[in-house]
Formats: C-alpha cells, sequence, structure tokens
C-alpha cells in the first residue's frame, strides 16, 4: 500500500516537473521583441523601432506595450501627434502605465499643452520612469513660470541621486530663471 502511494507521488512530481517544464518553453515570445525595441530605442535607431513595433502590432493590434514603445520612438524623431495618439491609445488599455503616461507628456510638451503634459507627467512619476517624469515635469513648470516648484521637483531628483550631473545643471537653470 505504502508502495502504491509513493509510486502515485513520484508520477505526480514527474507530471508537475513536466507542466513547469512545458510552460518555460512555451513562453509568450513578446518580452524579446519587446528587449529588441528597447534595444533599438536605447540605440537611437527610432525608425528601425518604429518599423518592428508596427510588425508587431500587425500581429497584436491595439498591444498597449508596442503603441507605448511606438510612441517613444515617435518622440524621438519629434513627431508628436502620432506619439500622442498611441500613448492615448495605450493609456485607453491599459491606465496604469507610467511609460505611457510619459510619452503622452513628453508629447503634449513638445506640442506645448503644458496642462495636459503637467498632468500626464505627474502620473508618470510611478514606478520605473519617475527620473525622466521629474525631468520634463519640470520642464513644463518652467514653460510655465513656475520656477519654484521646477527646483523643487529637481531637488527630489538630487535627493535620489546625488551625482546626477544633469540634475544640477537643470536646478541651476532653475535658479537662474528665479533670478
Amino acid at each position: 500500500m505504502a508502495k502504491g502511494i509513493f509510486a502515485r507521488m513520484r508520477w505526480l512530481l514527474s507530471l508537475a516537473a513536466m507542466g513547469l517544464t512545458i510552460g518555460v518553453f512555451a513562453q509568450d515570445p513578446v518580452p524579446k521583441q519587446e528587449l529588441r525595441v528597447r534595444s533599438l530605442i536605447a540605440r537611437g535607431e527610432a525608425y528601425k523601432a518604429m518599423r518592428r513595433c508596427d510588425h508587431l502590432l500587425l500581429k497584436e493590434p491595439g498591444t498597449p506595450r508596442y503603441l507605448v514603445l511606438r510612441s517613444a520612438a515617435l518622440n524621438m524623431i519629434g513627431d508628436h501627434r502620432p506619439a500622442l495618439r498611441d500613448a492615448r491609445r495605450a493609456i485607453g488599455s491599459s491606465p496604469d502605465d507610467p511609460e505611457a503616461w510619459l510619452q503622452c507628456g513628453i508629447a503634449l510638451q513638445a506640442l506645448a499643452v503644458f496642462d495636459s503634459a503637467e498632468m500626464a507627467l505627474r502620473q508618470a512619476r510611478a514606478g520605473a520612469f519617475a527620473g525622466d517624469a521629474a525631468y520634463h515635469l519640470a520642464g513644463v513648470l518652467m514653460r510655465t513660470d513656475r520656477a519654484a516648484e521646477a527646483c523643487a521637483e529637481l531637488d527630489g531628483l538630487i535627493t535620489g541621486d546625488p551625482a546626477s550631473a544633469r540634475a544640477y545643471r537643470e536646478r541651476g537653470a532653475c535658479h537662474a530663471a528665479m533670478g
């Protein structure tokens, strides 16, 4: 009787291990594709990243990750209206995505819609893109003659990363604007 229980347990364990192995090998290739697009963007190859996103969006229409990445590529080349459209579509599907809010804010800032850009960039401050959002938010605050608020935003960045030369440079510009 005990031997039968152990045999059954071994069978269940091997079945679970086989399921785990199948799960590992059957993972969706989306993260690999996303990393590839991110790599293109990081290297400054915005047009290649856009073409890759277009191809991926043909396979998976409306996928928020690819819309956000295409929006980032469009913002890189200064094509802000389509970037805004893609970012808004991504936000519609995934309203808690800080990267989508960041790309939306960048596009709105470039289009000089500062009140909406500020709101979007404040939404983007959560998560991994907080630093980028803070820089852009400080830029919006400077453009709307709120240098003291921009300095406070940059002070928060400096507190988090005291070695950030960019934050010190931007904060210096804020202080110069305040007089």
